[in-house]
This record gives C-alpha cells, sequence and structure tokens, in this order.
C-alpha cells in the first residue's frame, strides 16, 4: 500500500511539473501567433515568463529580458532571421528548464548571443 502511495505521488508531481512547462509553450506559442515577429512578441513572452517561472526571484526576469533583447537586436540586425530567432529563443528556454543552476545558464546564453 506505501508503494502504492509513493507511485502516485511521483506521478502527480510529475504531471504538475509537465503541466507548467505545457502552459508556458502554449502561451509562447500563443504569442508567435498573435505578433509573428519575435520582435514585437517581447513584452508578451516577458509576462508569461514571469507568470510561470516566478517561484524563485527577479533575477530570472532581468536575464530573461536581456535574452529577449539580444536575440531582438541580433534579428534587428539582419544576423539571424525572424524563425532563427524564434529557434534560438525555443532551445534557450528548453534548455533552462532542464538545467541545473538556472542563474548561471541564463547568465551564459546572455555571453552567448553578444
Amino acid at each position: 500500500m506505501r508503494k502504492i502511495f509513493y507511485l502516485l505521488f511521483i506521478i502527480l508531481f510529475l504531471n504538475g511539473c509537465a503541466t507548467t512547462a505545457k502552459k508556458f509553450n502554449t502561451k509562447k506559442e500563443n504569442c508567435k501567433q498573435i505578433y509573428i515577429y519575435f520582435t514585437q512578441s517581447k513584452n508578451c513572452l516577458a509576462l508569461n515568463f514571469q507568470t510561470y517561472y516566478e517561484d524563485k526571484n527577479e533575477e530570472y526576469e532581468k536575464q530573461h529580458d536581456l535574452i529577449l533583447n539580444a536575440i531582438s537586436d541580433k534579428i534587428f540586425s539582419n544576423n539571424i532571421t525572424n524563425e532563427q530567432g524564434w529557434k534560438t529563443y525555443e532551445d534557450i528556454i528548453m534548455d533552462f528548464r532542464s538545467s541545473k543552476d538556472k542563474a548561471k545558464y541564463m547568465t551564459n546564453a546572455i555571453y552567448r548571443l553578444n
């Protein structure tokens, strides 16, 4: 009986984690559909990031904003296309979720973009 309880707890915990990531991806896709251009969707993406990753502190928000600005700058300077900007952002967020030291990962992502 105890094993069943632990198994049920783990399943519910993993489902909760997956739900947050899935909700964020859905909101991100909504931003992409509404604005099409990455540079116009920065506020939408920032708001969604704050909503789903507010559990730590404002440091992630500031770093996320810097990443959005760095990707937008690359698009404005024609270093990358709009689609490449979306792909870069998606890769960064996916790696952010799986990283153990999230603050360090965000800092490294900012340096890679600049």
